[in-house]
């Protein structure tokens, strides 16, 4: 990205089009890549596709467009695009944040209960050795 964009800074729609080839060849390779999960692959080739949309929404920002009310709508629809996205990272982010929280949680209540249980059964076990300690002492 830096060298598209330091050695063509003159000319400004190869600068998009050599990162909308190489978003492309980003998301051809997202295909490929086996990935823990379908959800974490579909997730990928998503974000691939929404970077690529905008980025042909700046081809819309050059000369090559002079209608100035046509980049204004494209302008909006390059805005709500970017929301989408954003939307749906911070969604993913929070769903698997919140999803960590709730297996921490179960692992305390687990740990919890079986350190109450380990303390009521050495109650339980002093109990006996001082019941069968004093049956031998009396008999």
């Amino acid at each position: 990205m830096a060298v598209i964009v330091v050695f063509l800074k003159d000319h400004l729609i190869f600068q998009v089009l050599l990162k909308d080839f190489s978003i492309i060849a980003g998301a051809i390779i997202a295909g490929y890549i086996q990935y823990d999960s379908p959800s974490r692959r579909i997730s990928e080739l998503i974000n691939e596709t929404i970077v690529m949309c905008v980025l042909y929404c700046m081809i819309c920002f050059s000369p090559f467009v002079p209608n100035i009310g046509a980049r204004q709508i494209v302008g909006y629809a390059c805005c709500l695009l970017v929301s989408i996205h954003l939307t749906l990272n911070l969604f993913l982010i929070l769903t698997s944040s919140v999803l960590g929280l709730k297996v921490k949680l179960r692992l305390w209540l687990a740990r919890f209960r079986l350190k109450r249980q380990r303390a009521q059964n050495a109650i339980k076990i002093k109990s006996r050795k001082r019941t069968l300690k004093n049956a031998i002492l009396n008999y």
